[in-house]
């Protein structure tokens, strides 16, 4: 090796001693800045913020006096905080970690880090999805009143689009995606592409084979797909809806059918617990509502069903069974 380079070598070495813990974080959020939005930017800058407060060294220190030891104290002081908050700050502080080592201007065991993030981190405990369930079934039931004006292509899509989601409990992707080969009116069956690219079949209900049949009648034009853009951008060719015109199109409906506004807010993904609601109400089986709905299991479609006090014990009942 030259001078030069052995020179070059030692000239990097007190560079990256000289670079304080403040620097660093300075330069990483700078890369942050550049390659991503200004809200992830902000996000990541509060959690760096956190993070230097925690420290017990001066943040004027040098960058190579950090290691995992800090990751982990970092973490016994988020217990304070709530599980989400702690989990969000640990994620992004992890990532500057990886930064600095992949710099080389601290000697890091990210393995460890990585650990501590999984492992020493509380579960984020999940919340049940709120919804104004009798609005949500009022509209189903009130759905096949409507009568769309010819010119009105938008609200005969919406029709047709609640009531597939309210009789079949599709999921929102999965309807927006249907093809006319995917639907056998005369048998009243349809196939769909589910979750992890599993192929299933389907029920349709009379009044969706009617609404569909209707929207299509009035649509003007042939298209393989099932609910099509009636955007102006879309005059050439037919491009199937994407999920934010699915929820456009419930909250039309929502709109003309109820009298005030719901609780909550309702959602395209909402008709699928009506639905599965529905089946167990009707059969007090749970495990037909499990097959209806296409879980794996069991637990997840017990989150589907919506009960009153009256319901309990048949839910009880239903489990006990299994």
């Amino acid at each position: 090796m030259g001078k030069g380079t052995e020179a070059g070598s030692r000239w990097t070495g007190w560079a990256f001693l000289m670079t304080s813990i403040q620097s660093a974080v300075n330069d990483w959020l700078e890369i942050i800045r550049r390659a991503k939005s200004a809200r992830t930017h902000k996000t990541y800058k509060s959690s760096a913020s956190v993070f230097l407060s925690s420290l017990e060294i001066p943040v004027t220190s040098s960058i190579a006096k950090l290691d995992e030891s800090h990751f982990g104290a970092f973490l016994q002081r988020l217990k304070t905080s709530s599980p989400r908050t702690e989990k969000h700050h640990a994620t992004i502080i992890t990532l500057f970690f990886e930064y600095i080592a992949a710099k080389k201007i601290a000697t890091v065991n990210m393995d460890a880090i990585r650990f501590m993030r999984r492992n020493e981190t509380r579960k984020v405990p999940k919340r049940l999805r709120r919804m104004d369930f009798s609005a949500v079934a009022k509209v189903a039931a009130t759905v096949p009143r409507i009568e769309p004006a010819k010119a009105d292509l938008v609200t005969a899509r919406a029709k047709a689009l609640v009531l597939l989601m309210a009789e079949s409990g599709l999921r929102a992707f999965e309807a927006i995606g249907l093809r006319k080969s995917d639907l056998d009116f005369e048998m009243r069956r349809g196939v769909v592409i589910g979750k992890g690219d599993k192929e299933a079949r389907f029920v349709l209900g009379a009044e969706t084979i009617k609404a569909i049949r209707a929207y299509h009648a009035v649509r003007g034009f042939e298209s393989e797909w099932i609910f099509t853009s009636h955007s102006p951008r879309h005059s050439k060719a037919a491009h199937p809806i994407n999920t934010d015109s699915a929820r456009a199109d419930v909250r039309r409906i929502c709109s003309m059918l109820l009298d005030a506004d719901p609780e909550y807010r309702i959602t395209p993904h909402q008709f699928r617990h009506f639905f599965a609601t529905r089946v167990w109400r009707e059969t007090g089986d749970i495990v037909q509502a499990q097959t209806a709905l296409r879980h794996d299991n069991i637990a997840t479609t017990q989150g589907y069903v919506h009960t009153g006090d009256e319901d309990l014990e048949k839910l009880e009942a239903s489990l006990g069974k299994k």
